[in-house]
């Protein structure tokens, strides 16, 4: 979902702001130096991420396509910078592009808590059934550029797999808050431990920090379903395939196509005015019609119009799309 920042060291009210914007943090990414395990106690420890992203694996034909078409995106003005890490499953081929820049992750962020809600469920048996009820006061969905084509209303009772669907469908922020309010604490800041990603505190001011090759990670072990269960991995993958942003990865590829992915906007309004910088990403895995599954994650900033970026995204995924398929 989309948040606006009317000048981007503005404070969110409540704990979503934190979450939606600071539960990552930049520092040197150390995922592709050795393999990443879970980690335990018993005479166990099971593999996340095995692959690594090395110099004799890189696809150097994708590699030129996503150049190209970034290149092009930019010299239009739709967007001023991008970032783009694209990964073809059946044989780890990848491809990066501007993988040392960072950007602000904004609703990229509601996935990984969906992962710890389903990892917390698996570990404690906590009902999905269990009801949460939203009282009546502050919307956050208020701050949204693009408002939630079903929102959940005030005043109702929803489990936690209706908050979840409407986190992930519509981006509902005050869906988020209430899972993030929710679910035990610990719970969540161990799926970054266990993925190697820093988990921040409340209070410190959002600043571009992730880069796209960390947050690629949450859907490679959900693809791989090395995280959670397979049976998650599948439910969860299927829900991200019902969000109902379309006019990015999704607009790059045929009509039919399974795109499971998820978007995040974050826009600076200064003086909250118009709408003067935007990052836009969409991140997840293109289902591409030959069994050739491939994930495609594309940051962009841009000084533009939201169609813009939504455009230059979509012309990427397109570039990519056509050149695997053709």
């Amino acid at each position: 979902m989309i948040l606006i920042w009317f000048a981007l060291v503005a404070t969110v009210a409540g704990a979503t702001g934190w979450f939606l914007g600071r539960m990552f943090q930049s520092r040197n990414y150390v995922g592709f130096s050795s393999p990443i395990r879970k980690g335990g106690t018993g005479l166990v420890n099971p593999l996340l991420v095995c692959a690594r992203d090395d110099v004799s694996s890189i696809n150097n034909g994708v590699q030129a396509v996503i150049q190209k078409a970034v290149n092009a995106e930019i010299e239009k003005g739709d967007i001023t910078a991008s970032s783009v890490y694209y990964r073809r499953f059946l044989d780890n081929s990848w491809a990066l592009l501007n993988g040392d820049e960072t950007y602000y992750p904004a609703s990229l962020n509601k996935v990984p808590l969906m992962i710890a809600y389903y990892n917390w469920v698996e570990e404690t048996d906590a009902p999905l059934t269990k009801n949460i009820y939203f009282p009546s006061g502050y919307d956050d969905n208020l701050q949204q550029e693009v408002q939630p084509q079903h929102p959940i209303l005030p005043g109702r009772s929803y489990t936690a797999a209706e908050l979840i669907d409407a986190m992930i469908k519509d981006s509902d922020n005050n869906a988020t808050l209430l899972l993030f309010s929710s679910i035990d604490q610990n719970a969540l800041g161990k799926v970054f431990g266990d993925l190697h990603v820093p988990f921040l505190a409340p209070g410190q001011s959002p600043v571009n920090y992730m880069n796209v090759s960390s947050y690629a990670f949450f859907f490679r072990v959900l693809y791989n379903g090395t995280y959670l269960s397979h049976a998650d991995s599948e439910r969860v993958l299927d829900l991200l395939s019902q969000t109902t942003f379309n006019d990015g990865l999704v607009a790059g590829v045929p009509a039919g196509i399974t795109v499971a992915h998820k978007f995040g906007l974050v826009s600076v309004a200064p003086n909250n005015t118009v709408v003067t910088a935007r990052e836009l990403h969409d991140c997840g895995i293109v289902y591409a019609t030959n069994q050739n599954p491939y994930l495609l994650c594309v940051m962009t900033k841009s000084t533009g119009t939201l169609q813009g970026a939504e455009r230059a995204i979509a012309n990427v995924s397109r570039a990519v799309y056509q050149y695997i398929t053709k």
